[in-house]
């Protein structure tokens, strides 16, 4: 148990500065006092109505819609976001399927806890291989977000990376949160530009009768 315990906490100490950088770090006008510029007056300015958000959400559920949105409120070209985009879906299945093993054993320790006398051999089995795949997901992000970062430079790839956020909301038909923490100042200083951007696209579309 000690060999289980130390293998823990060295893989915590390995993965969670990797992990934050990749997901970003923590996300300004969250917590706290709201950022300059948040609520309901940057709401007005850069805020979408729900039907634009629909508009929208029907564009981009077509990969060519999707890349065309992305390029138009990042500014990035079309053809790098294509790449990018691609190395994104090539890795997606990998990464279900790690997940998908991730929750297997995740199944297999529970039960046997249930267990009145759980053998500790089981224990250790399932605890170990949960966390091979848990190393083998997480270093599957790392790659390719290096991967992503490498091909559009470290400004780009923020500004792709915060669109991704958005556009996968809008996909996802959570229309409501989205315009809410818009309203409420529960973006980031570049979630809020890319909103405004959003919202010029809208506007675009619906004058030339899409």
């Amino acid at each position: 148990m000690k060999r289980i315990a130390a293998t823990l906490v060295l893989l915590s100490l390995a993965l969670t500065p990797l992990i934050a950088q990749t997901a970003g770090g923590p996300r300004s006008g969250q917590q706290g006092s709201r950022a300059p510029g948040s609520g309901p007056a940057a709401a007005a300015q850069g805020g979408l109505d729900q039907g634009a958000l629909q508009r929208l959400s029907i564009r981009i559920a077509t990969p060519e819609g999707r890349i065309a949105v992305l390029s138009a409120v990042t500014g990035i070209d079309e053809q790098k976001i294509r790449e990018a985009e691609k190395i994104k879906a090539d890795t997606d299945q990998e990464l279900r399927a790690d997940q998908a093993e991730i929750d297997i054993r995740k199944a297999q320790l529970t039960r046997v806890l249930l267990d009145t006398h759980p053998k500790m051999s089981e224990v250790e089995k399932y605890l170990h291989e949960g966390l091979d795949w848990e190393y083998k997901l997480r270093l599957a992000q790392i790659q390719r977000d290096l991967r992503i970062r490498s091909l559009l430079g470290d400004r780009d790839w923020s500004r792709y990376r915060g669109a991704v956020r958005l556009v996968d909301r809008l996909q996802s038909a959570r229309f409501d949160q989205l315009s809410t923490d818009a309203q409420n100042g529960r973006l980031t200083p570049g979630e809020r530009e890319l909103m405004q951007r959003l919202r010029a696209l809208a506007q675009r579309l619906d004058s030339q009768g899409r």
